[in-house]
């Protein structure tokens, strides 16, 4: 191939500063639990608006969390790039999608043992112009909107296609494509072995096609020539066997170059993919009125987490509307406990957290006017689970087993949210459990955010007094309305099940006392 500039490894490197995104990785063993408890699904759904590319670089892209605050920067300013020129994102996209299509139409992906290779060369130089054809198209982009772009990603982009693919490289990529497709014939030189057998075989560079001057001056320089008899059955397939024994090594030249090509354009169409995914969210989100912002990440603080209108963006793209924000003011607190009235939007604010923590460190922007957090490790979920046909085991059983495989896979600097957990048992035994669990995450400096019922457990932590746990309350007015908003406050011995009989039964639970210590 040739060598036009400086032939460094290609990459686009518009996901990461250093190393290139594989959206081939296998998933967290927890995944599903994950998406499935965070209500993640309706987002990359939204994401992928039937798209299956966009489904799977998007998954990977959210699972496997950056770890440093400069590559969540990095990221963040290439995706708002993306969302400010989405066209252009779209278009690029659309160019390479086409081309690999158009490809794989030529058979270039099949194995090419037992072709013919003659056959095979056609192949190759018709897929090799496919990509040279593409990688133009970008370039003729580039050239007529890198201006609007300013990340550091597109820059390194941007450069590929003005100095590396630029006009020399196409122009000396298409000549030697044409010289390979050998318009003057094939010229190989050889000689003979010990036996007079043909050996040695060399492919000589080809010529183009032969003109009048050029054939004259052969002519000339011609010593030796053989002219196959008429009647030669057997000349003419040894005469096809020596040519197509020269033409083998270029065939694996070009596939080797091919595949070259192939995997940087299936690289940043897989970038690519996820960045239209960005656009896509951003639009349904923005269709809605909901606000957006991009994460502060803190990569010096442990279990530090701030926001300012935080919402559940499932929830509020399946309502159609904006759901209920929530802030929570900056404090380094390694638990934090919610308890409150049933129905009363503490499981929202929980997935709302969950979210954001998984999105800003895939480097995307949140539901939040402000939001700011440390670097989580890995996001781990541990929701109730409604008894169903397909459990082999009771509830608090299968509980306890998924507890098990968490701890199992948990690093320090993990986050981890509970919601009603351990309430398949009678409350006193849940709540040692819990408190046992909750203890020893902290003390091996994980993050854990507990949504429960569990008079007992909350009891056990405000009683410790530990500066590291904040407490949040889910709202209620004096007429029992649920604001769904989530504020600082004490826990209760209450989760106000009597407002529930009200409203299923329409009046009052007369006659009822909530049972405490000092009125059991």
């Amino acid at each position: 191939m040739p060598e036009a500039g400086n032939r460094e490894k290609i990459a686009s490197r518009l996901l990461h500063p250093d190393r290139d995104f594989d959206p081939d990785a296998p998933l967290p063993w927890n995944w599903e639990d994950t998406f499935k408890d965070l209500e993640m699904n309706t987002l990359i759904e939204k994401m992928a608006r039937n798209d299956g590319e966009i489904r799977k670089v998007s998954q990977a892209a959210i699972l496997f969390p950056l770890g440093s605050e400069n590559s969540i920067r990095y990221r963040q300013d290439v995706v708002r790039d993306s969302i400010a020129n989405k066209d252009s994102i779209r278009k690029m996209r659309s160019i390479l999608q086409a081309a690999v299509k158009k490809a794989r139409s030529h058979l270039f992906w099949i194995t090419r043992s037992g072709r013919n290779p003659e056959f095979a060369l056609h192949e190759s130089i018709s897929v090799m112009g496919i990509y040279l054809s593409a990688l133009t198209e970008l370039r003729e982009i580039t050239k007529g909107e890198k201006q609007n772009f300013t990340s550091e990603g597109f820059s390194k982009l941007f450069y590929l296609f003005t100095e590396i693919f630029d006009e020399e490289y196409s122009a000396s990529m298409s000549s030697t494509l044409h010289r390979l497709g050998f318009p003057g014939g094939v010229r190989i030189s050889g000689g003979l072995g010990v036996r007079s057998e043909l050996t040695g075989f060399s492919l000589l560079r080809p010529e183009a096609a032969r003109g009048m001057k050029r054939a004259l001056a052969r002519v000339k320089d011609r010593r030796y020539t053989y002219v196959l008899p008429p009647r030669d059955e057997h000349g003419p397939e040894e005469l096809s066997n020596i040519r197509a024994r020269g033409i083998i090594s270029v065939v694996k030249v070009l596939d080797e170059a091919g595949e070259k090509v192939f995997n940087f354009i299936r690289s940043l169409s897989s970038e690519l993919a996820f960045l239209e995914g960005c656009i896509n969210l951003a639009e349904d989100l923005g269709a809605i009125n909901a606000e957006v912002c991009y994460p502060e990440p803190v990569p010096d603080m442990e279990s530090h987490l701030s926001f300012s209108s935080l919402y559940d963006m499932a929830l509020s793209l399946n309502l159609g509307i904006r759901a209920v924000p929530n802030d929570l003011q900056a404090g380094e607190k390694r638990l934090t406990i919610i308890t409150g009235a049933n129905r009363g939007g503490k499981s929202t604010f929980l997935r709302s957290v969950g979210q954001a923590a998984l999105m800003m460190q895939a480097g995307m922007f949140v539901g939040a006017t402000e939001f700011s957090s440390s670097l989580y490790s890995g996001v781990y979920t541990h929701f109730k689970r409604e008894e169903d046909r397909s459990m082999e085991q009771g509830k608090f059983d299968e509980e306890l087993g998924r507890m098990d495989r968490i701890v199992d896979h948990l690093a320090t600097g993990s986050l981890i949210l509970f919601n009603e957990s351990f309430a398949a048992t009678n409350a006193k035994e849940g709540s040692e459990i819990a408190g046992e669990i909750v203890d020893a995450l902290m003390d091996s400096h994980m993050t854990v955010i507990f949504v429960t019922h569990l008079a007992e457990l909350a009891q056990y932590f405000t009683e410790r007094g530990n500066g590291e746990i904040r407490f949040l309350v889910a709202e209620r007015t004096s007429h029992g309305e649920r604001t769904f908003r989530i504020l600082p406050g004490k826990p209760e011995n209450t989760s106000y099940g009597s407002d529930l009989f009200e409203k299923v039964f329409g009046e009052p639970l007369a006659g009822y006392t909530i049972p405490t210590e000092e009125n059991p």
